[in-house]
């Protein structure tokens, strides 16, 4: 670790050690103090520590040294809250009342400052996009400023999109570039629709099958299969709305929510119809139930976007494309000017 890496991490292991202490002693006092001075502590000096004494030392120790969003502050205030109240459960509330006003006042302050700041960004960010991607990418970015939560954020927010917010919308080609699409001549989208649409009744069965031995189980697995059954609805409208695209410059590689990545032009090798012979761990076949039908291959390994934000580099992608003897003329042809 080098000396400025442990010049960020000691402040924030000073914080830890300082939260993990005051939130382990909290309830011992609660149990241990004296009725006498019970009041007190519980009314007073433990809001006081946990909801703006202990956010003020994460501002100075964590939030202006990393140079983080103000939002990372709301959470430690509600943490606070969510404790003192739960298991302090103060008694003299005129005094509870001034505190909590307080900490109200900075939450909704440091809330109403973000939402703005954010919201900024990605109004910015629509005027210079028409890809959703882009929209949410910037105020993700703004919010949490780091790759791989971005990058998870961004996938969820672009399946959200997709899913509630796209059905009037047109497909997405850039300007001037050419568009293939990759459902037409597979039974993805069929097969797709048929699991969305006949899968509500297993959910229910399911549901009362296994809340026969635990109801919080089957409301897990409940949630968990409707969040996917969204999530293949947004990938069947981006399937539709985001055609792979060749541009003079760039071709764009879109396979709904699973797949997605700008890749300058003088990166390929080569498109063909024929398997070049790589290996699976140098290849991503992302064809549509084994139907390939187009090799792109790269002079040196690309980055490519899969789901939930995940990066991965490869020397060649398989693909089904509809017209795909059109794709790898207008795909050479770019390639070669």
């Amino acid at each position: 670790m080098n000396a400025t890496a442990r010049k960020s991490f000691v402040p924030i292991v000073i914080f830890l050690a300082y939260a993990i202490f005051a939130y382990t002693l909290a309830p011992i006092l609660v149990h241990t103090i004296p009725e006498s001075h019970r009041a007190i502590l519980v009314s007073v000096a433990l809001p006081l520590d946990l909801m703006i004494g202990l956010p003020t030392l994460f501002y100075f120790l964590v939030i202006r040294r990393l140079k983080l969003p103000l939002a990372f502050l709301m959470p430690v205030i509600g943490i606070g809250w969510l404790f003192v109240f739960n298991v302090a459960k103060p008694e003299n509330m005129t005094a509870m009342f001034v505190i909590a006003t307080v900490a109200v006042a900075a939450e909704l302050s440091i809330g109403l400052s973000e939402f703005r700041r954010i919201g900024k960004v990605f109004l910015e960010a629509k005027r210079a996009s028409d890809d959703p991607r882009d929209w949410f990418f910037l105020p993700s970015n703004a919010l949490v400023r780091n790759k791989k939560a971005t990058a998870y954020i961004v996938a969820e927010l672009t399946m959200a999109y997709y899913t509630f917010f796209s059905w009037r919308k047109k497909p997405l080609v850039p300007h001037g570039a050419q568009a293939f699409t990759y459902h037409k001549e597979t039974a993805f989208i069929y097969l797709m629709v048929f699991l969305i649409c006949f899968s509500p009744v297993e959910i229910i069965a399911l549901h009362l099958l296994i809340s026969i031995w635990n109801p919080v189980v089957a409301w897990v697995v409940t949630v968990l299969t409707v969040y996917t059954l969204l999530y293949l609805l947004g990938d069947v409208r981006a399937t539709i709305l985001r055609p792979i695209t060749v541009s003079a410059t760039t071709l764009g590689l879109n396979l709904g929510l699973r797949l997605s990545a700008k890749i300058p032009l003088p990166s390929i090798e080569s498109v063909s119809s024929k398997d070049p012979g790589f290996s699976k761990g140098e290849s991503l076949d992302m064809s549509a139930f084994g139907s390939a039908n187009t090799w792109i291959t790269f002079k040196e390994p690309v980055e490519v976007e899969m789901l939930f934000g995940i990066k991965k580099k490869v020397k060649a992608i398989v693909l089904t494309v509809d017209n795909a003897s059109l794709f790898h003329k207008a795909l050479t042809e770019s390639v070669k000017s």
